[in-house]
């Protein structure tokens, strides 16, 4: 999910910032094959793909426009992508989107992944504690941050909702890039991620696991969905959806108990196969 659709999603007060955090992590992959469906439905015309990559060069683009130049396959853009990455002034976020574009389009230059390797590693080493307390049934409260959190942040002269955001979406979103590329390189670094003190961080492990097709994570992922409470379990065990392991669908059952949720998610898996992850 590309920043500027979480943007859309975003609410102001930091009271809703974390619900719709959860509802981000949870309509990821139902967004994204939407979004999938909506650049890769109709192959794009070379009138199409001229008119984007005339738009990266201008500078005038939406973050998606840059998933639609990659999975357009052209090989010209290839080398729009190359130069706007080069830019000084491209900010972070929309260089995640052109190295997982360029990677997606073949190439091999280690750059490209070295860099979604750094900004995933900076959310996978965050030791900030989850930024939100939880009720007796495991539901995120309202309009409270975890004292715990709001500690961390002051110990790091970060304003707390500041950081919070942060926590919720950023590190989340660069981790989310890396499990997208389906790149085996990223296995051991989406495993240290499901170790992560951050709910959203695990959750996006998980999916990038499930993509690889990695039955032997399937514990990790069961383990982190046991200790997290029941709101965040459930985006956690939404990628044991996504195994073809008697395990991991036992556990799905186990701990997403909307069944309509998960029909839902198996439709998905039916439909799109694992590509119906991310």
């Amino acid at each position: 999910m590309s920043r500027s659709e979480i943007a859309r999603l975003l609410c102001r007060g930091i009271l809703n910032v974390l619900r719709c955090a959860l509802i981000c992590v949870l309509l990821a992959p139902v967004a994204y094959s939407q979004g999938q469906q909506r650049s890769t439905g109709q192959r794009l015309s070379a009138e199409k793909i001229d008119e984007l990559i005339g738009r990266v060069k201008a500078g005038k683009f939406d973050p998606m426009e840059l998933v639609q130049l990659a999975d357009s396959g052209a090989p010209q853009a290839a080398q729009v992508l190359k130069e706007q990455f080069a830019l000084s002034a491209t900010p972070a976020f929309i260089k995640e989107h052109i190295a997982y574009g360029l990677i997606k389009l073949g190439e091999k230059d280690q750059t490209y992944w070295d860099f979604l390797v750094m900004r995933a590693k900076a959310a996978v080493e965050s030791d900030a504690p989850f930024t939100n307390s939880f009720d007796p049934q495991g539901k995120i409260v309202p309009r409270q941050l975890a004292p715990e959190f709001i500690e961390w942040a002051k110990a790091h002269n970060l304003p707390a909702n500041d950081a919070a955001y942060a926590q919720a979406y950023d590190l989340p979103g660069s981790l989310l890039f890396l499990a997208r590329t389906g790149d085996p390189r990223g296995r051991d670094l989406l495993r240290r991620g499901m170790a992560s003190r951050n709910y959203f961080i695990q959750a996006a492990a998980a999916k990038g696991l499930a993509k690889l097709k990695d039955k032997e994570s399937v514990p990790l992922i069961i383990e982190a969905c046991r200790k997290a409470p029941e709101e965040v379990a459930v985006a956690i065990a939404w990628a044991l959806v996504f195994f073809d392991d008697p395990q991991a669908q036992a556990a799905a059952e186990r701990f997403i108990t909307n069944k309509e949720m998960l029909e839902g998610l198996r439709k998905i898996w039916r439909e799109k196969g694992i590509d119906g992850i991310l």
